[in-house]
């Protein structure tokens, strides 16, 4: 088997970019609503968080989505989703 180099720039760029465009799009809602699909907090949310947890794992700045900052600190203190971030324990 031949041992590949898994890391491609070209691929890592792209995908930077495309999570900025989506972060982006996110921001946009966010300007207009309180959560992801409305004034209630819903599956949207939940599915969205956890990608939004990673950034800074991926090298995503995300200081110029302030909004996106907001929803994602409103969210991260949930005391259901406190609980749920610590699965499994140590």
């Amino acid at each position: 088997m031949l041992k590949q180099d898994i890391t491609s720039p070209y691929a890592i760029n792209r995908y930077l970019n495309e999570t900025k465009r989506l972060y982006s799009v996110l921001e946009s809602q966010l300007e207009k609503t309180e959560y992801l699909a409305g004034s209630t907090y819903g599956l949207a949310d939940i599915k969205t968080y956890g990608w939004v947890r990673i950034a800074s794992r991926t090298g995503v700045d995300t200081s110029p989505f302030p909004k996106l900052n907001a929803w994602f600190a409103k969210i991260d203190a949930r005391p259901a989703v406190k609980e749920g971030v610590q699965i499994p324990r140590a």
